[in-house]
């Protein structure tokens, strides 16, 4: 990965603040692959009873 600011940016935050991983593939055209994982949800708010 080139060293410019911007992508220095866009690694730092994928990787620091969202845990994931980011993939550049030059081959044919650059793609960037970015991923991380889904939040966990807080609560099951379907299997309450309300009284």
């Amino acid at each position: 990965m080139s060293h410019t600011l911007g992508r220095f940016f866009i690694r730092f935050i994928v990787v620091h603040q969202l845990q994931g991983s980011i993939e550049i593939n030059i081959a044919g055209g650059t793609v960037y692959s970015i991923r991380f994982p889904l939040p966990a949800i807080k609560g099951d708010h379907f299997d309450e009873q309300v009284v």
